[in-house]
Order: C-alpha cells, then structure tokens, then sequence
C-alpha cells in the first residue's frame, strides 16, 4: 500500500475515532449527525487510496519528503475530504452535520496529515529497516553511474539499504576511488564477490547493453539468493521525459510524456474550450466586430477579416480568422509585424496590442481547429525557419494551438528577433503539453487576462 495511502488511513483513523468518541460522549445515543458523519467517512477513505493512487503509481514509497511537499499533499487530502462531504451534503439533503463540528473536524484532520507526513516515513524506516532487518546491497555499474546515482543511493538509507560494496569495470578489488562504497572486484568477478559477501540484493545501474547480461546477471543472483534489480533511467541519459505504460500485455516506453494523449483528458479539454468560448462568441464578438469595423471604416476601409492559413495539430492546415489590423493588400504577410511597422493602421496596433485581433479565434475554437490554451499557431514559412533553429520544434504539433499559452504569459510573444526567443518559446510550449491538466490551462487563461490590460512591451 503506498505511503501516501497509509498515512490518510492512519491520520484520518485517529482524528475519526476521536471525533465519534466526543460524539459519543457528548451524546450517549448515536444521533443521526453520527451515522452520517461514519457513512461519509465511509466513502473518504475509499476515496483516500484512490486518490493515493492516482498522486503516486509506484507501490511501497515511504520517501522522506520536504515539508512543503508534506503541505501540499496534506491540503490536497483535506480538500478532498471536504469535498466529499459537502457533495453528500448536496446529494443527500442532510443538513444535520454541524458546519463547526465539520471545520473543526478539517481542521484536526489537516494538522494530523501534516504531522504524520512529516514523521511517519522516519519513524516506520526505524521500526521495520533497523539491525538485523537492513539489506546488504552490492552496486554494479560504471564509475560514471554510481557517481550520478551515489545520492540517490544515501537518501534511501533510512530504509534499511546497506551498501557493502561495488562492482564496476576495470576497477580491481581494494581499490578506493569510489570511496565510501568500498570496491570488490570487477563484473568478471561477481561470482566469488556474491559467495564472499552474500549480499541480499544487487542493483545494476548501467542502461542495459543486452538480455543476455542482464539474464547472465539475474541468474548468479538467483543461485546466490539475491535480489537482482536494474535501473532503466532513460530520462537522465536520453535528456528527456518518458512515460511507460501498459498496452495489451505489452509494455511500451513513449519518449515524450502527453497527457493529452488520453481521451478523457481530451474530453476534458474539449469541453473546457467550448465553455468558455460559447459566452465569448456571443456576447463579447459581435460588440467588438462592431467596434473595429468603425475604425476600419475611418482608417483604413477593407475587409473586416483578414484569413491566414496556419499549421495545426499534426501539422495539418487551417484557417485562422483574426480582426485585420493591416492596411488591405498585403503582400508582405510572411514577414513578422515590428516595432512601427508601416503595413498597420494607427489603431490597428492598440487592436494588436490589447490583443483584440486575436477574438476571431474562438470561432475557430468551436470549429475544433484550436484550443483555448496551446502552442501559438505560425505560418508555414515561419515553421520551416523555426525549426531548423529549435530541434524540438516540430513536438508542438501535437496539440491543437491556442489563443493563448505557456509562453505567452512568460512574455514570450511578439516578433522572434534572436534563435534564443524561438527556443525559449518552443521549450514552454514543449512543457506545456509534456504536462498539461486543466489546472494549468486555468491558470494560463487567468495569467492572460491581466496582460489584455497591461500588455508587455513585446505586445505589437
């Protein structure tokens, strides 16, 4: 069971039981408030594991955590707990519970997760990975790797891991370069290292070169009775986030992580884009069409639209609608709008600088062609040119652009003057949907609104 998991049930037991005994003792007959409060208690707990597993997928973690995580995890369960009960509130009709008795209840329930998280990884370590119950554990792998891995190594000591020496390559037994990890021999020399030392688990911490090692590896571990475990950091040595998953009894590795990639998440997106969009559409466009097709009328008479076509998702094109703020008939269109440029009309640019150009766009968000939130749609010519500067480029195509994004809101828009603007933009644009939820794309949209009133200074 994982930590996160024990620590709610042990935390949120404790602060139950005391809870129902002041009940209890307070009023001798169980009431109604009692069996509501252990029914929904009831369906807490259920939640807790799950949410334990969702926030964590690796079982056993009894990590020792820095106390801001410790808040944040702790105020995440009881909000998950109140929750929980204010929707039975509302479902139920119950109004019996007590809003006091519930805050208190919060309250005891935020301070207790707080302190077990901070103390129960410790203190179970001492209990359960003390004297006789540590694990003598041998290192196999390059100097290189236990160098890169040696405080990974000193951090899980509280959970009873004993090194009792290493085996790399090249290096003879006796030697001390790794010090404080004593050296005992070579890979050559495993099997009289392992009946020497009798270790009880061997860790390899090389990338795998072939099967047949690793098989080589796992069967003198076998008939020595250790644990054999390999570590498989592709993330360190590829420089990139992966994701593992499993497929139809296949297990995959995906070099890129993409939340997006799931249905639901993109069910989710979906709807979030068409909430807000719809009041948007219909309320805010039409008063604003209006209004810039007067100034159109004054400055410079045209077309209302102007109509880009623009690289979607997967590279696909589109058509992107956007109120015109140049001068009709322009032949420059590939060409990056600068600081006074000509081709604008005077009030065009406030139009470009409040980013009241950009309202059209939610036409093409109801379209599908565009979300909310996402990577800044280019023209094609600016795409070419883009990625023969930012390798990872062509990775934004993998989620619909959007009005607004990541970048945008870091003040990462307007003209591309330098290769380091492309890359500094792509590479927000790559976290983006490397780790994209709806909580991001709530705080983006909530972070753009402040720069429609005061925009940057890159805004033209």
């Amino acid at each position: 069971m994982a930590n996160c998991t024990v620590q709610m049930l042990i935390a949120g037991g404790l602060i139950l039981f005391g809870a129902a005994m002041f009940r209890w003792m307070r009023y001798p007959i169980v009431d109604t408030v009692s069996a509501t409060f252990i029914q929904v208690s009831v369906v807490i707990f259920a939640l807790s594991i799950d949410y334990a597993r969702t926030r964590d997928t690796r079982e056993d973690r009894l990590d020792v955590r820095s106390f801001p995580f410790v808040l944040r995890q702790s105020l995440g369960q009881t909000m998950l707990v109140g929750l929980a009960f204010f929707a039975y509130a509302f479902v139920a009709r119950d109004d019996s519970l007590s809003r006091s008795f519930l805050a208190c209840y919060l309250a005891a329930l935020f301070l207790a997760l707080c302190a077990s998280g901070w103390a129960l990884p410790g203190l179970l370590g001492r209990i359960f990975f003390h004297g006789p119950h540590r694990t003598r554990t041998l290192l196999l792998g390059s100097v290189s790797s236990i160098d890169r891995y040696s405080e990974w190594i000193k951090a899980k000591q509280h959970l009873g891991i004993e090194i009792i020496g290493v085996v790399s390559p090249g290096q003879p037994a006796g030697s001390a370069e790794l010090d404080p990890f004593p050296i005992l021999g070579c890979p050559e020399s495993l099997p009289s290292v392992l009946a020497k030392h009798r270790p009880h688990a061997v860790v390899h911490l090389d990338l795998p070169q072939d099967h047949g090692t690793l098989e080589d590896y796992r069967t003198l571990c076998d008939r020595s009775g250790a644990r054999f475990l390999a570590l498989c950091d592709f993330a360190q040595s590829l420089s990139r986030s992966v994701s593992f998953f499993f497929d139809d009894g296949i297990h995959v590795m995906t070099i890129s992580r993409e939340p997006l990639q799931s249905p639901i998440n993109r069910t989710v997106k979906r709807c979030f884009d068409v909430l807000v969009a719809l009041p948007v559409v219909f309320l805010l466009l039409p008063p604003l069409a209006l209004l810039v097709w007067a100034i159109q009328r004054i400055q410079s008479p045209g077309p209302l639209l102007c109509r880009q076509v623009r690289a979607g998702q997967n590279a696909t094109p589109f058509v992107l609608w956007k109120f015109r703020t140049m001068h009709p008939h322009n032949t420059n269109e590939a060409v990056q709008a600068t600081q006074d440029d000509a081709r604008i009309f005077p009030m065009g640019r406030w139009l470009r600088k409040l980013s009241i150009d950009e309202f059209p766009q939610f036409l093409n968000v109801l379209l599908g062609t565009m979300s909310i939130v996402g990577p800044r749609p280019h023209l094609p010519a600016h795409d070419t040119a883009f990625a023969d500067v930012a390798q990872r480029y062509r990775i934004r195509s993998f989620v619909k652009p959007g009005i607004t994004g990541l970048a945008q809101i870091k003040g990462q828009r307007g003209e591309t003057q330098t290769d380091a603007h492309i890359i500094n933009r792509v590479e927000s644009d790559v976290y983006y949907l490397e780790n994209w939820s709806i909580r991001l794309d709530l705080l983006i949209v909530l972070k753009t609104i402040p720069q429609l009133i005061l925009p940057p200074k890159t805004a033209y």
